[in-house]
């Protein structure tokens, strides 16, 4: 997947959960910071098409553990949360892009609105 060449759109500033976004927004690439502590997606929003990125704090969640290329298609548990590895967890992700988008408030600073939750593991 390449980014950065995903058409960018000129859309308002509009808070709301797209159909779909949060699936979207699941399968961007991946890095791992801190020696796997934190795991960043990183890709182009679907709503907006421009560049993005969510922080995902695996260590702090899951008590300490961290994420390697090896380790890294492991689940960290299923979502109801028993049983053995039940470490998975729920992120809400936002875009965090950096253009502009009309009606978005000062305060605001980035982003054009859309959001979703992930299952983390």
């Amino acid at each position: 997947m390449s980014f950065g060449t995903k058409k960018q759109v000129r859309v308002p500033y509009d808070v709301h959960e797209p159909s779909g976004w949060a699936d979207g927004v699941a399968g961007f690439a991946q890095r791992h910071l801190d020696g796997g502590a934190v795991v960043v997606l990183y890709g182009n929003c679907p709503r907006c098409g421009d560049l993005m990125d969510v922080e995902l704090p695996i260590a702090l969640q899951t008590g300490g553990l961290t994420v390697s290329a090896e380790t890294d298609a492991e689940a960290l548990g299923p979502p109801d949360r028993t049983g053995a590895g039940a470490l998975a967890f729920p992120k809400t992700a936002r875009c965090n892009c950096q253009m502009g988008h009309e009606g978005r408030p000062k305060e605001v600073g980035d982003g054009c609105g859309a959001f979703g939750t992930i299952e983390v593991g």
